[in-house]
């Protein structure tokens, strides 16, 4: 938005490209768009935090799995014997310390919804610009005859599709 700037001396009023006075309505629109910019840069802001602690908690996950390969046995048993003499006996419920270990980590929880939710804010962004840019050659005549109204519905559904999109995440 372009804002006119103005001087003013007793009753005259001029154009002035570093006039200290501007039209009311341009300087509430101005406020209306800071406060927008202001909303979205503490909404972004918010994500990334929620988006680093995911991204942490995916490290966690990883070096965890790291940790069980490096240091898991499966020639013991978690009640401590030996595997080998669980073929005569032993506890009965034979389960190795590798085996034990891997089975609580894929237990273990592994959401990620502010990342599926950006992802998914992602892809529905990508379907609206390849929609914005099926309805510019529409409007620019790029297409003819029975092309028109396939595009058109590829353009319908492809607005469908970017709210199934956001949707799906909110689940």
């Amino acid at each position: 938005m372009t804002v006119k700037r103005y001087e003013a001396m007793h009753r005259d009023v001029w154009d002035d490209e570093s006039g200290k006075f501007v039209r009311y309505e341009d300087y509430a629109e101005l406020q209306r768009q800071l406060t927008a910019y202001e909303a979205t840069v503490t909404n972004l802001k918010a994500q990334a935090q929620g988006l680093a602690a995911e991204n942490e908690l995916v490290k966690q996950r990883m070096n965890q799995l790291i940790q069980i390969i490096s240091n898991a046995d499966n020639n013991y048993c978690m009640c401590g014997d030996e595997m080998k003499s669980h073929a005569h006996g032993g506890c009965g419920h034979p389960t190795g310390m590798f085996d034990y270990h891997y089975n609580q980590w894929l237990e273990s929880s592994k959401e990620t919804p502010i990342t599926d939710a950006a992802l998914a804010e992602m892809r529905a962004q990508g379907v609206e610009m390849f929609v914005a840019a099926l309805q510019k050659h529409i409007d620019e005549g790029d297409f003819v005859g029975d092309e028109i109204a396939v595009i058109a519905g590829a353009i319908d559904a492809g607005g469908d599709f970017s709210e199934q999109l956001r949707k799906e995440q909110g689940k």
